[in-house]
């Protein structure tokens, strides 16, 4: 026989279970119904409903979050730094201008493609505003990704300044530039990072943020997932910030460049290029790409890490080295006059060895 507790507790128990049923039947029902609704009214208008799905609202952050982080870019946010070419044209960096080379006779400049194909450079050529390149090429540092997709967020199609009918919610911080506060200035306690965020969220967003626990919330960050966590007890001499740790921001979704495999919330997306084409321009550079002369069958570029023996850069970058039919450019050369950096000049070694090169580079340079 059961206790007069047991029954009481099992008979609540089983109500409390066809509450919860009755509920989420009840919520499934309304959203589709709902759904139904803005389906039924497009059809009426005549005309689909392209932004069903896809509606983002993106919350009014105060211009510490983002524009006065910007507005700081020549030494403010941190005093050995100065970004701000990199962040002009939406963070695109500045375009690049007409190429000229005095590098030594073992780093050759390839031969413009026109001069081998007859194909112009999309939106005129020759030594003009973009040189052989052609338009669309900018100087483009890819921490500057936040600012990229604030400004592209912009203009986005399906924003919504009803938080209601949005889909997701996104908060245009420059995390990664914020980050530089905390990642080199041993005075600012580092787990701190995030913590204004947190509180402008319960000010003024704690509704949306507790309609799905922050789940449907997103930010993008510039940097990698490894900037953003503190690992041990001794947070002033750590690297990384302790954004990523702040109970309140574990459910929120992150796009990210390279997100840690076991991390559910993070979501990895490419690093920026420097070619940011028109649909024109794409379709030019294809063109002149298929007409060029291509002999590699494919590239790697990165630098070595001499504090990780076993890293696979090492072991590309030797075996490259000791091999007759592999090119290795040196950028720690190149850099010197500023080749490398931000730059897609086609510069090809004629030298089997660096070494030589590096010495005629210094020369020059």
């Amino acid at each position: 026989m059961l206790s007069i507790h047991a029954y009481v507790y099992f008979s609540l128990m089983g109500i409390l279970i066809l509450l919860s049923c009755w509920t989420s039947l009840e919520v499934q029902a309304r959203t589709q119904r709902t759904r139904q609704l803005r389906l039924h009214s497009a059809a009426e208008s005549g005309s689909k409903d392209e932004c069903e799905g896809r509606r983002i609202f993106m919350y009014d952050l105060p211009g510490e979050f983002n524009v006065e982080l910007v507005q700081k870019c020549r030494y403010g946010v941190t005093s050995w730094l100065n970004f701000c070419p990199h962040a002009e044209n939406g963070g695109l960096g500045q375009l690049h201008g007409a190429w000229s080379s005095n590098a030594p006779s073992s780093y050759q400049v390839e031969q413009p493609l026109e001069a081998t194909t007859g194909l112009a450079p999309a939106g005129g050529g020759g030594a003009g505003e973009s040189g052989w390149l052609g338009s669309g090429w900018y100087k483009t540092d890819p921490y500057m990704l936040e600012i990229v997709f604030h400004s592209r967020m912009q203009k986005y199609s399906c924003l919504t300044s009803d938080a209601a009918r949005a889909d997701a919610f996104y908060f245009p911080y420059y995390v990664g530039v914020d980050a530089l506060r905390y990642l080199y200035n041993s005075s600012i306690q580092k787990d701190s990072h995030g913590e204004a965020l947190v509180e402008w969220i319960k000010e003024n967003a704690q509704q949306e943020w507790e309609r799905h626990g922050g789940k449907d919330h997103f930010m993008v960050l510039g940097r990698t997932s490894w900037d953003f966590y503190l690992l041990g007890n001794e947070t002033h001499t750590q690297w990384g910030t302790g954004l990523f740790q702040l109970p309140h921001l574990t459910n929120m979704t992150a796009l990210i460049m390279e997100k840690k495999p076991w991390m559910k919330h993070e979501w990895a997306i490419p690093y920026l290029t420097s070619f940011h084409p028109s649909a024109a321009e794409l379709e030019a550079w294809v063109a002149r790409v298929r007409a060029s002369r291509r002999s590699s069958l494919f590239s790697f570029a990165g630098a070595s890490r001499s504090n990780i023996p076993q890293s696979i850069r090492n072991y590309l970058l030797d075996q490259c080295s000791e091999s007759g039919n592999c090119t290795l450019i040196n950028c720690a050369i190149l850099n010197t006059c500023g080749i490398c950096r931000a730059s897609p000049l086609p510069t090809r070694s004629s030298s089997p060895s660096t070494t030589s090169a590096a010495a005629s580079w210094s020369r020059t340079c």
